[in-house]
């Protein structure tokens, strides 16, 4: 088990999201950071996030925030 899937999910998320994927695009849109988002995706088969990139150096996080243009 990974960190991110020790991050506490909303009770009925995925239940949530199996029944919207039936008839509609599942989009996460957030000023979070994108890792926490693409583990979403990943985890649940979501279409599409988007969210602020952190950046790395030598695969540790610093304190600089790579900020997406369509926000």
């Amino acid at each position: 088990m990974g960190v991110l899937d020790t991050i506490e999910i909303t009770k009925n998320f995925e239940l949530l999201i199996n029944y919207l994927k039936n008839n509609h695009r599942i989009e996460i849109i957030s000023t979070r950071c994108d890792c926490i988002n693409n583990h979403l995706k990943n985890k649940f088969n979501i279409d599409f996030t988007l969210a602020n990139e952190l950046e790395f150096s030598k695969s540790i996080a610093t304190d600089e925030v790579k900020i997406p243009s369509l926000f």
